[in-house]
Formats: C-alpha cells, structure tokens, sequence
C-alpha cells in the first residue's frame, strides 16, 4: 500500500491526476500470478509494471522470487520495475528504498530454491 499510495501521490505532484486514478492493485484484484503487484504509469502515460519486494532487515537482505516474476521482468523489460523496500517499520509504516528497472536476471543473482519433480 505504501507504494501505491506513493505512485498515485506523484502522478498527482507532477499533474497527471488522469494516469493517477488508473493506477491498480494488479495483486489484489487478479492475485498473484500476474507477475507484478502494482500497474502504474511514467509521466508520459507509458506502463509501469511493479513488484513490490519488502523485507525487515537491511538492503543487502536476501528476498524470494517467483519464477512467474523473473520470467515476467524478463519479458517486459522496457516497463518493469522491482520496488525494493528494507528496514521496513511497521510501527512508523516506513522503509528505506532502491529501484531496479528491467530484466532482474540481469542484475541480481538468481538461486533456484524449489524444483517441480514428475
């Protein structure tokens, strides 16, 4: 919610109150197969789609992938956005932040945690 709330906030600052009322929710309404939480838009109406990843502990925090959001940043690079949130509060509701911009395979190690076995 606090990016989402941030998102809308700044279409809004920098007068685009249009592409601020068409930000969704994607996880909560389509769940969370999409691939990313949070359809957003850059200042020229062009799509953003972010996953939010939130962790309690410090920026270098190891934080878990579906496959389903690797692949999804991967097609969809020119318009993917990981929203990485850390030392997160939930008193204050607050956190530290870094953004990554397209295809994560590209700028992060990935370890493969689980297999599907036939």
């Amino acid at each position: 919610m606090l990016v989402l709330n941030c998102e809308k906030q700044d279409l809004i600052n920098i007068g685009r109150p249009d592409l601020a009322e068409q930000v969704v929710h994607t996880s909560v309404i389509e769940g969370d197969g999409a691939g990313f939480d949070i359809l957003s838009f850059t200042p020229n109406g062009e799509p953003k789609f972010i996953e939010v990843k939130t962790t309690t502990g410090g920026k270098g925090t190891p934080f878990m992938m579906t496959l389903n959001e690797v692949a999804f940043s991967e097609i969809h690079a020119n318009h993917y956005y990981l929203y990485r949130l850390y030392d997160y509060n939930r008193t204050t509701n607050s956190s530290e932040l870094y953004i990554l911009e397209g295809d994560i395979s590209r700028q992060r190690e990935l370890l493969a945690t689980q297999f599907k076995v036939y």
